[in-house]
């Protein structure tokens, strides 16, 4: 009981600032992985999976993504303002497009994992400088920026990209 009631006085070591932050780049080797869903990879019959075949149901991509997160779909329907999956196809293919793709094994949510790094580090430096009243809103923005800029890079290496733009392939145009 002592060591648990000393714990909760122990001496901390006193945080580095952010300047003092080790500088660090990300490098994502990308080779012909999807990067978004497409439309048809979403509405096309999931039959790799023996468990699929058997199922009588047309089983797309996208209904099988929303019966794993139905609480996330409902959410994001209400921040479309739609109330079913071909409203929201309508209004906005592209976010459908992200969202699935999102909670799949694609280059876009790997690059968005990775962006957030850059999220943490402005937030640790707002932290530093965000009660300081002599600093102006808009220098404090400035000064976040500038911060993730010094210490954080994230570089993906599109090895077939100039292929792909020749081929017209639509990997292409989703990393655009």
């Amino acid at each position: 009981m002592s060591f648990f009631l000393n714990s909760l006085n122990m001496a901390m070591a006193q945080v580095d600032a952010i300047q003092s932050m080790q500088s660090f780049s990300v490098v994502t080797p990308y080779y012909n992985e999807p990067v978004l869903y497409s439309l048809e990879e979403l509405n096309g019959r999931v039959d790799l999976n023996p468990l699929f075949r058997k199922v009588e149901e047309k089983a797309t991509k996208n209904k099988y993504l929303i019966t794993l997160h139905p609480e996330e779909w409902e959410n994001f329907l209400e921040r479309m303002n739609a109330t079913t999956m071909d409203e929201a196809l309508v209004m906005s293919p592209i976010q459908v497009r992200l969202w699935a793709s999102m909670r799949g094994q694609t280059l876009a949510r790997t690059v968005h994992g990775m962006m957030l790094y850059e999220d943490a580090i402005k937030m640790l430096r707002w932290l530093e400088i965000g009660s300081d009243q002599a600093i102006s809103h808009d220098n404090k923005i400035q000064q976040m920026e500038h911060i993730v800029g010094m210490k954080f890079s994230y570089i993906t290496s599109c090895q077939m990209y100039s292929e792909q733009c020749q081929q017209n392939d639509p990997r292409a145009a989703d990393i655009d």
